[in-house]
């Protein structure tokens, strides 16, 4: 893509990147491991014509939650989750999809992180399927 000068690329990364999400630990650190990623290949890529973005939604209704043992809580439809990353890619480095979704990764920002892993464990206590 580099050397055509044009391309793109889309890691999925989760709002989860943005938590240290009790109970899903590794999950949460493979989602920073993206984030953090497609946000430095995406300025490495940039002198390049090559368009990184970082997809970041939340629950989103596939086949996930069940595989993952979790109850879905306000899980989106795929189809708005794929168009907003194809509308943004080339526009933006990160899109968080859902405006819930994005005022929670906003309020995370504006609260203490050690208020966040007691947070993440109450919220994921619930969702685990007995």
């Amino acid at each position: 893509m580099a050397n055509r000068k044009r391309g793109g690329i889309i890691f999925v990364s989760s709002v989860s990147g943005y938590i240290a999400t009790s109970l899903a630990t590794t999950y949460a650190a493979s989602k920073v491991y993206d984030l953090f990623l497609a946000e430095g290949l995406g300025y490495e890529l940039s002198k390049d014509g090559v368009d990184v973005l970082a997809l970041c939604p939340g629950s989103t209704a596939t086949e996930f939650h069940q595989v993952a043992g979790l109850q879905p809580v306000a899980a989106m439809a795929v189809q708005p989750v794929v168009q907003s990353a194809l509308k943004q890619l080339g526009k933006k480095g990160v899109v968080i999809t859902g405006s819930h979704n994005r005022f929670s990764v906003w309020l995370l920002k504006l609260t203490p992180r050690s208020l966040h892993v007691p947070l993440a464990w109450r919220v994921m206590e619930r969702r685990i399927t007995p």
